[in-house]
């Protein structure tokens, strides 16, 4: 059976973290390739409106062209899914198209965290394995990075306690989850950093795949 990743997220814009725990993820748990799905937003926090979804779906085409592995759903068959916002409608959308899978989610340590609050939780969470991805901009592990950049033991523990809390949490309604720490280096690059720095006229270069700022600017992304 076919180990197939889902990376979604609004993008906004996609960056190298993103491109960088999606190549972990591939390697860690030796996925055969991952689907990358924009949503129209994240329906769990409050966060600026996003571009529409045309150009995030363009940058994340641009951004992952050259990789063999990962993989960007057609236009048509995951724009209804996105619109909802919900992760279970997408997961069902895909198997539609996809069929009988391994299915393995990627996402941020601050979306795990919140998905004791994830609508349909109960289907969505047993079907898949969850494969977190700690930032350096989360607070237990802001001040616990090793010299190198990557994850100190004494941060990687609070990082799967913070993970155990959680499936506790899911425990409470009798969801169990399976989840896996993605071994990463931490990537000083947030979406929310890309947009402060075409506000301020800064430039992005390496921040973003090259693809990615020429279409932002040439789009005027980003600048109010």
């Amino acid at each position: 059976m076919s180990k197939v990743g889902i990376f979604g997220g609004t993008f906004n814009p996609i960056h190298w973290g993103h491109l960088l725990a999606a190549e972990t993820a591939l390697e860690q748990v030796r996925l055969d390739r991952i689907l990358w799905v924009p949503t129209s937003h994240a329906p769990y926090k409050t966060t600026v409106q996003p571009v529409s979804f045309h150009h995030r779906y363009q940058m994340v085409q641009r951004a992952i062209d050259s990789h063999p592995r990962f993989c960007l759903p057609p236009f048509e068959q995951i724009a209804a899914p996105a619109a909802s916002a919900y992760a279970i409608d997408m997961l069902k959308a895909l198997q539609h198209h996809y069929g009988a899978c391994e299915w393995h989610w990627i996402l941020g340590l601050d979306a795990f965290h919140s998905l004791p609050r994830w609508v349909g939780r109960r289907e969505l969470i047993p079907q898949c394995l969850w494969l977190v991805a700690p930032r350096a901009n989360t607070r237990s592990v802001q001040h616990s990075c090793a010299p190198t950049g990557t994850v100190s033991a004494n941060a990687l523990e609070q990082l799967e306690s913070c993970c155990d809390r959680v499936a506790d949490q899911l425990r409470t309604e009798a969801i169990e989850v399976r989840w896996q720490l993605l071994q990463m280096p931490m990537a000083q690059v947030s979406s929310s950093l890309v947009r402060q720095h075409c506000q301020q006229q800064r430039s992005i270069r390496y921040l973003v795949p090259e693809a990615v700022r020429d279409y932002i600017a040439t789009h005027h992304l980003y600048e109010v």
